[in-house]
């Protein structure tokens, strides 16, 4: 009868082993719904003045007027190179600008010939002689609780 009992046992913990090793795990079944953006630019010229960065989430006021951006952020510069965070982000669609605003006007220069005046860049390094591309071309999807973007500036 003891032989019976012990192996019942064995049987039924074997049983509740492989049953817990198949439990879902919650904790991954959650949606992603925020997440962090780290926006590293290199590229910099000089490290005067300091980096704009605007985070968009939609083609209003891209890539110039950050009045109209989700987020922005200041970075300073430092041997040609910024970094910065954007911090619990909900995930979605974005394009991310940046300006390397060298005499610290808070505005991106052009010159007389309204070419750019000062670095600029933006995600998917998206633009060419005149300026930056538009906010179609530069969009990324964050849909991860983090992200890293990298912009290169140009002059």
């Amino acid at each position: 009868m003891k032989r019976y009992f012990t192996t019942g046992l064995i049987f039924i913990l074997l049983i509740i082993v492989s049953h817990a090793q198949d439990a879902p795990d919650l904790a991954s079944d959650e949606a992603v719904t925020s997440g962090d953006i780290k926006v590293v630019i290199t590229g910099l010229r000089n490290d005067k003045g300091r980096a704009q960065i605007a985070l968009f989430a939609s083609e209003k006021g891209f890539p110039f007027d950050a009045s109209n951006a989700y987020m922005t952020r200041t970075a300073d510069v430092n041997k040609g190179r910024a970094v910065t965070i954007f911090s619990d982000v909900s995930t979605g669609e974005y394009a991310i600008s940046v300006i390397h605003d060298e005499d610290m006007d808070g505005d991106f220069d052009r010159n007389w010939l309204f070419l750019p005046g000062e670095g600029w860049g933006t995600s998917n390094d998206v633009g060419g002689f005149f300026g930056p591309g538009g906010y179609k071309d530069s969009r990324f999807i964050l849909d991860s609780r983090s992200a890293s973007i990298n912009i290169i500036v140009h002059y």
